[in-house]
């Protein structure tokens, strides 16, 4: 099967790790659905998600649709038990260093030295983030030009 399965014991070594690190923290029982529950509503959606075209097959070669890198979906697996908040550095420290890692390593792909910015989930979010940082350091909204240019 094409599908990656090695990769989950690579998560699971990683999930371990991670559980490690907060080992220091009191004892407590998180509650769930259950384990039969959640093998219910998982083998659904993968039944559902059979109807989706198989990008990651040598067929669909020429699509720009692609799965995500491994590591890049295993990290972002490993993150998510964790739900970082990398909206601020009290919430999310370490999240808010990678943010700024990646940021500092696209400015130097362009060649930049000076830079400021962060990562955005899309183009509505990055236009809203923009609009606020003009209205923070020049004290009003953008002219509907500025941001037009901005995009």
């Amino acid at each position: 099967m094409p599908l990656d399965h090695d990769s989950l014991e690579i998560l699971d070594r990683a999930l371990r790790k991670l559980d490690a690190g907060f080992s220091q923290l009191p004892e407590f029982s998180p509650t769930s659905a259950g384990a039969e529950r959640m093998r219910e509503v998982l083998v659904t959606l993968a039944e559902k998600l059979q109807d989706n075209y198989p990008y990651f097959h040598p067929l669909y070669a020429g699509q720009m649709l692609k799965p995500p890198h491994p590591v890049a979906r295993l990290a972002y697996s490993l993150a998510m038990y964790i739900n970082p908040n990398n909206h601020a550095l009290d919430g999310g420290r370490a999240t808010s260093e990678l943010e700024k890692e990646a940021v500092a390593e696209i400015a130097a792909m362009f060649g930049w030295k000076e830079f400021l910015g962060h990562l955005c989930g899309g183009p509505v979010l990055q236009s809203f983030t923009m609009v606020r940082r003009h209205e923070s350091h020049l004290g009003g909204p953008p002219a509907p030009s500025d941001v037009q240019a901005l995009r």
